[in-house]
């Protein structure tokens, strides 16, 4: 596996920041900027002892102060980069450049490397045990080397089926004082994706009929229109189930990877009433273009992406029907407080 390139992932805050990082060329990281400018430190030792004496404070955690000094000497410059985009339920791929600090007061990362990004890869590329590696709780890690060398066969667009780690386990790395990292933040992400994998199981019907489970979970009725007779209208939820009462909302339901577009969106608003309200379900997310269209929207539309649906899912579950439970079977897992 020497060919293959070493390879770095880094998180951010609910793969909410890929997009942003894309456009920017840039990856990066908080903590609250401990430990300052780092762009002079050539080893990993150094940048401990450094943020350990700047920062004067007793409330960061080990873990913080090991992961920032990680991401901003151990990475070399031209080696693989990933970062995960919830939202379409991809990764970005690149090569990681120099590092640099964002002194802006406003800046909300500002440990900051270098990204040359060239492209995307599905996560249903990969298999159950690589996206179970990928998995990791850390912000700044390296995937195994078998998991490394699938991904490199993805990107190459090789389709070689790989049993890399067959346990399922996840690679969860361990700090350097041998207990398991990660809070209960990085747990919840980490059972976030694992129920998107088994949403983007579902076939285009199931997912209609999810949609639907979770708004009778939330108090209205519903009707699924027949396949092939939706006119822009897969579910009509209302107080009534005749669509009568008020709200009656209108929902467009697209189960596919590629993000949604402006046009989608504009379909829906011309298949609705002026008193009605529009909810439109990507769950291969949507473009910026859509979600500048479903802002200006007259009726109102609402944009629900798989991030989005996992979470109505999660915190309406309780109240659905056995249907919808069989759709996407899960079970509680309690957390000391």
């Amino acid at each position: 596996m020497s060919d293959v390139p070493k390879t770095w992932v880094v998180r951010s805050p609910r793969g909410t920041f890929a997009e942003d990082w894309e456009e920017a060329g840039i990856v990066a990281i908080g903590y609250g900027g401990i430990g300052g400018d780092l762009s002079g430190v050539k080893d990993y030792k150094t940048a401990v002892e450094r943020i350990t004496a700047d920062s004067g404070r007793t409330s960061f955690k080990k873990n913080q102060i090991w992961q920032v000094a990680r991401f901003a000497t151990e990475p070399k410059e031209g080696e693989r980069v990933l970062t995960y985009d919830t939202s379409r339920r991809e990764y970005l791929h690149g090569k990681i450049g120099a590092y640099q600090f964002d002194a802006s007061p406003d800046a909300r990362m500002p440990h900051v490397r270098a990204a040359t990004w060239e492209g995307r890869f599905s996560r249903d590329a990969l298999s159950t045990a690589a996206k179970n590696g990928l998995g990791s709780l850390q912000t700044v890690f390296t995937p195994r080397e078998e998991i490394a060398s699938e991904i490199d066969r993805v990107i190459r667009g090789d389709q070689t089926t790989t049993t890399a780690n067959p346990s399922g386990e996840s690679d969860s790395e361990e700090t350097e004082d041998g207990i398991s990292a990660g809070d209960y933040e990085s747990l919840n992400t980490q059972a976030v994706e694992l129920i998107k994998d088994r949403v983007m199981g579902l076939g285009d019907d199931e997912m209609e009929h999810l949609v639907a489970g979770i708004l009778r979970a939330m108090g209205f009725k519903t009707r699924v229109s027949p396949v092939g007779s939706d006119r822009g209208r897969d579910v009509v939820a209302s107080p009534d189930g005749l669509g009568f009462g008020h709200p009656r909302i209108v929902v467009e339901v697209k189960h596919r990877r590629g993000a949604t577009s402006a046009p989608a969106i504009r379909g829906l608003s011309g298949a609705m009433t002026p008193s009605d309200r529009g909810l439109f379900v990507s769950t291969g997310g949507f473009t910026k273009d859509a979600r500048y269209e479903a802002d200006r929207a007259n009726p109102p539309i609402t944009l629900i992406d798989s991030d989005e649906l996992v979470e109505l899912l999660t915190e309406n579950y309780p109240s659905t029907d056995p249907q919808t439970k069989a759709l996407v079977p899960l079970k509680p897992l309690y957390w000391p407080a």
